[in-house]
């Protein structure tokens, strides 16, 4: 092959590396470029956010009275008031209210056990009516024993078996509503207007010497306590934990 033929293919050779090297993109670009399409995609984790615990430093109290129509279980004289708001066709309610009164064990027959009377639903009396009914033949302590052993689903005519169990035939009852009616209407709004002015939203609704138990810092699942603190004449203290 002569020298010119030789000459000519080298030149030609370099000139195509030339235009191929001049037509690849640079390296270092495509690396950068790809750098920032991970920065685009890449996940973001979220701030971690500090969550600080909420410390609660004093008790709500309320002054909740005791009216003479309320029955009263437990010790009429004790300085430990344990207050009920409820409604007995409330079955969730006095799954509640039994825990509660368990929870106090030992202590029952000393502290002094209110019961208060707020409708589950709007205008629906009948479980205050026979809850009154009950008190004033003075047989309300056996009627809440009936009521805890009954199914967690009570109507009315369930109420009236109740009544029966607890020692109150049906004729007595019947003699009994036409008697009191309109006096039991009556104290049971007086219940109602309590309650209202307390701001109860739901039931059971249970005070302990005026503080109303799962407010902040005060956790129902601690009653027990609070009555052996009260008992020995102490003040409540919030619980933070």
């Amino acid at each position: 092959m002569s020298g010119l033929l030789l000459t000519t293919i080298g030149v030609v050779q370099l000139g195509y590396l030339a235009v191929k090297a001049t037509a690849q993109p640079s390296l270092e670009g495509v690396q950068v470029a790809e750098l920032n399409m991970d920065k685009l995609f890449q996940k973001k984790e979220a701030p971690r956010r500090e969550i600080k615990k909420r410390v609660v430093t004093s008790l709500v109290r309320e002054r909740v009275d005791a009216f003479s129509h309320n029955p009263i279980q437990g010790s009429r004289r004790s300085d430990v008031e344990l207050t009920i708001f409820t409604d007995t066709l409330c079955g969730s309610c006095r799954a509640q209210v039994r825990r509660v009164l368990a929870d106090i064990g030992a202590y029952r027959d000393k502290v002094k056990i209110v019961y208060k009377f707020k409708p589950k639903d709007d205008n629906a009396l009948d479980g205050g009516i026979f809850e009154q009914i009950a008190a004033r033949q003075g047989i309300h302590e056996a009627y809440q024993e009936e009521i805890g052993r009954a199914s967690s689903r009570l109507e009315i005519g369930d109420l009236v078996g109740v009544l029966e169990k607890s020692g109150l035939p049906f004729d007595k009852q019947r003699a009994a509503m036409s008697v009191h009616m309109a006096s039991i209407l009556s104290v049971l709004q007086k219940d109602i207007n309590q309650a209202k002015e307390l701001g109860i939203q739901r039931i059971p609704a249970i005070y302990i010497n005026g503080y109303q138990l799962d407010q902040p810092g005060l956790p129902s699942r601690y009653v027990g306590k609070y009555v052996e603190t009260l008992l020995a004449r102490k003040e409540l203290e919030p619980v933070n934990d």
